[in-house]
């Protein structure tokens, strides 16, 4: 029988290595070097982080790259919703956020307006992030337009370094063909 096998090259379902027999992938199984398209592109998963928030849920965060621009998509655990955020300059979305976050002021109850939408609180969390080169931990502050499609999202960090990322809630068929990478 061994024989019959090594000729015809048949393995045993134990000999197999590694073999993703799943098809149909989501945003929850994304790994790094995965491929997916998104907006006419396709971008790969360049790292993978996880967000351990304050009450114990874990959120997920895929850096996305097609070549020339960056992207993070996010996955939340909670309520499977899906985000994509890009970098943008906190002083060009809210001038007075860095010195607001600084002096340790609340910003619950602070609208600002950012390429014609205004934008209002929607939540604040800390978070411990490990992605494949680093762990930090983080305070976010998350800003949702009046439609609750457009996101402001601002981070300060560990080391006191404050950034911002503008993004938009996404539907499910806005990413496809999620493909694994070698």
């Amino acid at each position: 029988m061994n024989l019959f096998r090594k000729i015809f090259n048949i393995k045993k379902a134990s000999d197999a290595e590694d073999i993703d027999t799943q098809i149909d992938f989501e945003v929850k199984d994304l790994k790094k070097g995965y491929f997916l398209d998104y907006d006419l592109k396709t971008w790969q998963v360049t790292d993978f982080a996880v967000y351990t928030w304050d009450n114990g849920i874990k959120d997920y965060e895929t850096t996305l790259f097609d070549g020339i621009e960056k992207l993070y998509l996010t996955y939340e655990t909670s309520n499977e919703a899906s985000s994509m955020y890009w970098d943008v300059k906190i002083d060009m979305v809210w001038k007075a956020a860095r010195q607001l976050i600084r002096a340790d002021k609340d910003l619950s109850m602070n609208t600002f307006a950012y390429k014609g939408q205004d934008y209002h609180f929607a939540g604040e969390g800390s978070a411990l992030v490990k992605n494949s080169k680093e762990s930090y931990g983080m305070v976010n502050w998350l800003f949702e337009s009046a439609d609750t499609k457009q996101l402001i999202s601002i981070n300060k960090y560990d080391d006191g370094f404050i950034d911002a990322y503008a993004g938009i809630k996404l539907s499910k068929h806005q990413i496809s063909n999620i493909t694994p990478g070698k």
